[in-house]
């Protein structure tokens, strides 16, 4: 994807954190007194937060986890200026698992036959790249599968859809060579 072709899909996205941005500091520089001031910029500090984990999310899905290594390089160095080693372990954990659960679910969903979840390895994925992510976040992938098949037919009684690791490798050598 391309840096226009990004910006055209999340325009809306991003005039509505605008918005939502500029009203707080609006709100905040209008109030009568300032703890009504100091609460709207609070407002305004918790929304940013927010939105920075929204973009973050954004950059993983949209970039993958090849191309967010630089952008994971240089985050971790401000976490670790910022928070120490503490922060940057959970930061670490948290994209593991955030990451994780993105690449396992399309795992699944392109192993049951879903055609977009096959496009979207396409255009993000080599073969060898595909099996080093699969490897890496395997323990997830199985994790997800217990979760979404194993779990329900336990407490509904829903049939288990087969789930064979090594033929997931071979069916995504087919589709990524």
């Amino acid at each position: 994807m391309t840096l226009k072709e990004i910006i055209k899909e999340y325009s809306s996205i991003i005039f509505i954190a605008s918005t939502i941005l500029v009203m707080f500091l609006l709100a905040s520089w209008l109030s009568p007194t300032p703890r009504e001031q100091l609460s709207y910029l609070q407002y305004f500090f918790m929304t940013l937060a927010i939105f920075y984990v929204l973009v973050t999310v954004i950059v993983l899905v949209v970039l993958g986890f090849k191309k967010l290594g630089y952008y994971m390089a240089i985050f971790l160095a401000i976490t670790i200026y910022m928070g120490g080693l503490y922060a940057a372990a959970i930061t670490i954990l948290l994209t593991y698992l955030s990451w994780g659960f993105v690449f396992a679910l399309e795992t699944l969903l392109a192993y049951h036959g879903v055609k977009s979840a096959k496009e979207w390895f396409v255009k993000r994925y080599d073969y060898k790249s595909f099996e080093s992510e699969y490897r890496i976040f395997y323990p997830l992938v199985m994790f997800l599968y217990f979760l979404l098949e194993w779990a329900p037919n336990k407490f509904h009684g829903e049939s288990i859809a087969s789930f064979n690791p090594n033929k997931v490798l071979e069916e995504m050598k087919e589709i990524l060579r």
